[in-house]
């Protein structure tokens, strides 16, 4: 078992209608809120949000995951629901990255760390966002929540864990609750009760990792600095990471070594841009150059006048990060390998990473064709004599016989000189299997990419080796060679092509026949077809299964489900919880008052007693939540959806007010709020 720390953070807003705003302990806040500069920096500000921290709870329920995970497998009966049994869970804790936990006995844990970190009274414009020119008695909160949890291996980098979320749909956002305690929002009604609600939106959150070897302390940091900015335009650079970037353009390697020996050496100085680590940084500087870099360096944070040493020094860097055990596997933007920017870059490093065990093989399987581009033969020929794929394709389809036909590239024409060293290199990819009929995906053959480069010395003997002068394919438009010339305007090798009977024109693939559907299949369709004529509700999660259901389910569904499941609205199709379906008929809020103009009345239940499995929960407001996860680079805006989320009664309540207006001797009967909840 391993720890990894998490910490998530949002920005809770309650509408000014909450009766407890007026508590002593939100009054006195608010006091000095209104005293300081509003800024989550001055120490008025942060006296405010001391004030309110102990009245917070948070807590972390591992179990939400192994339940999601476990309705990816989870039984579906013939009315379509969905029930996690016995084999579904233990998939759930099997696939679940945390540490197992006994379903039948575990309770929610509490975080390791919550911080209050902006408190602010303003109301929220028609764009569910605060407007700073009205001041109000509405209380927005900023909380960043903590917690170090016990992993089934070491989640090396954040694209890992998104991996992992995405494969299971999963938002760790879900598995973090932080709420109000009764201690704020108890009250006493006109009736003498005591009473217990209140009524928000949540208008943002979010998540982050800590890379392996990251202190709890500089996450939370982080944290903070992202639940403030939101979607920042600069990145906070930690204090350390300034000093292992000053280290470095000082060309300080004791200094390097020193600061990195305190955490992983892989870890990035700037958390979610993984290339930020030292090692791809300085690799990095030798791909692009180094005033590209510097000048983005220096553009997250105003205080960094970050310059790169001298080739020499951060080539001797590289050596000192390698002796440290830096991952030499990585690679950049998830295509480039430290291998070939090296072949590009310096044969002194090259050499380097080749004794340390990189070859051309696996995770660097580039690195043929870089050697092939930069016309290294001794490289080409002992990559190949150690295993290589002569045929290994890129993303578009090029290979090194490919490569080795354009020699330095499609925008240089090659000298004689030039032409014999990739002629000879041709030779020696076609001696070990390169296929010399091979087409990229952009349609380009090696004797189109010859002619580009106007070589008849290549064109001549990759035509002797066999290659097609009208080569075609059976699923892509194939270049013509001699269309190629005759467009760049090279009569010679125009007329050579030609004269060996090259054609200019375009091979186009024949279209493949449809075949006729089969009788059985033609039935499917007609069954599929009047299925989907009856009135459907869409959109089940996979709380119920993935099935489309008719009205008359969807009210089963309301009546029966877990109140915290998933079913769609019956409006727009729309995934929502039990509890804010009910309480708006079948509903969301959106299609709710498409309907009936306005939001159902809230509901307000006299205070249950607590108990360790069932923690009071309250009712809230249809809310607006901007979901946001940082993973991988920056923060993104996942956008937003409408979710409320109501408590439930357990029978029918009737409220009637009556209202004497003195002088008009009028008796005005009050809204009727009637709902039917279950517990």
């Amino acid at each position: 078992m391993a720890k990894q720390t998490f910490s998530y953070h949002t920005t809770l807003h309650y509408w000014e209608d909450n009766e407890w705003l007026s508590n002593p302990i939100i009054s006195k806040a608010k006091k000095l809120w209104l005293k300081s500069s509003k800024s989550p920096d001055d120490a008025d500000v942060k006296k405010a949000c001391n004030i309110l921290k102990p009245h917070i709870e948070a807590a972390f329920d591992r179990e939400k995951i192994v339940d999601k995970i476990a309705d990816i497998i989870a039984p579906v009966d013939e009315d379509g629901w969905r029930e996690s049994d016995n084999t579904s869970l233990i998939y759930g804790l099997r696939k679940s990255i945390f540490s197992p936990i006994d379903i039948d006995s575990y309770e929610q844990e509490t975080v390791d760390a919550l911080d209050v970190v902006n408190i602010q009274f303003y109301s929220l414009n028609d764009d569910d966002e605060l407007d700073e020119s009205k001041q109000s008695n509405a209380m927005t909160i900023t909380l960043v929540a903590t917690k170090t949890l016990q992993v089934k291996k070491e989640l090396k980098s954040i694209d890992e864990f998104e991996a992992w979320s995405e494969k299971f749909d999963l938002d760790l956002s879900d598995a973090f609750t932080v709420e109000l305690g009764r201690s704020i929002t108890s009250y006493i009604d006109e009736d003498g009760d005591e009473m217990s609600s209140y009524s928000n939106a949540t208008l943002d959150e979010g998540y982050l990792m800590a890379p392996s070897g990251m202190p709890p302390a500089e996450l939370r940091e982080l944290a903070r600095q992202y639940a403030l900015n939101g979607d920042i335009e600069t990145v906070h650079v930690s204090d350390n990471s300034k000093l292992i970037l000053n280290a470095i353009g000082d060309g300080n390697i004791p200094a390097v070594m020193k600061l990195l020996q305190a955490k992983n050496v892989d870890q990035p100085l700037i958390l979610g841009v993984e290339t930020s680590a030292v090692l791809p940084l300085l690799f990095s500087s030798l791909l692009v150059g180094k005033v590209e870099l510097e000048e983005s360096l220096n553009a997250l944070d105003e205080s960094l006048k970050f310059q790169f040493p001298e080739q020499a020094i951060i080539i001797e860097l590289i050596y000192a990060l390698t002796s440290m055990g830096a991952n030499l596997q990585y690679k950049i933007g998830e295509s480039v390998g430290y291998l070939e920017i090296a072949i590009m870059a310096s044969e002194e490093l090259t050499n380097f990473l080749l004794s340390f065990g990189l070859d051309a093989l696996g995770s660097d399987a580039d690195a043929l064709l870089m050697a092939v581009e930069a016309g290294k033969v001794d490289l080409i020929d002992s990559f190949l004599a150690s295993g290589a794929d002569v045929n290994h394709k890129t993303e578009d389809g090029t290979t090194a016989l490919l490569l080795a036909s354009q020699g330095r590239g499609p925008s240089n024409q090659l000298s004689s000189d030039d032409s014999a060293c990739y002629i000879k290199i041709i030779d020696l990819l076609v001696s070990s299997g390169g296929d010399i009929n091979v087409i990229d995906d952009g349609g380009d053959s090696v004797l189109s990419n010859a002619a580009r480069v106007n070589s008849v010395e290549i064109c001549v003997h990759l035509i002797n080796l066999g290659a097609s002068l009208n080569p075609q394919s059976d699923s892509l438009n194939v270049l013509s060679p001699l269309g190629v010339a005759e467009g760049k305007g090279y009569k010679d090798l125009s007329e050579y092509l030609r004269g060996q009977g090259a054609l200019n024109i375009i091979q186009t693939p024949k279209p493949k026949a449809k075949a006729k559907p089969k009788e059985k299949e033609k039935a499917k369709v007609k069954v599929k077809a009047k299925a989907k004529a009856k009135p459907k509700v869409k959109g089940i999660n996979s709380a119920i299964g993935s099935r489309e259901i008719t009205a008359a389910d969807h009210t089963k569904l309301l009546q029966e489900s877990k109140l915290t499941a998933k079913i769609p609205c019956i409006g727009c199709g729309k995934a929502f919880t039990v509890k804010t379906l009910k309480s708006r008929e079948g509903r969301c809020n959106a299609c709710y008052k498409k309907s009936y103009g306005e939001t159902p009345p809230k509901v307000i239940k006299p205070k249950p007693k607590r108990s360790k499995k069932n923690p009071v929960s309250s009712p809230k407001k249809a809310n607006l939540t901007k979901k946001r996860s940082v993973i991988g680079s920056f923060f993104e805006g996942v956008g937003s959806f409408f979710e409320g989320l109501f408590d439930l009664l357990d029978a029918l309540v009737e409220l009637i007010k009556g209202l004497l207006i003195i002088g008009f001797a009028l008796t005005i009967i009050g809204l009727i709020v009637a709902a039917i909840f279950t517990g």
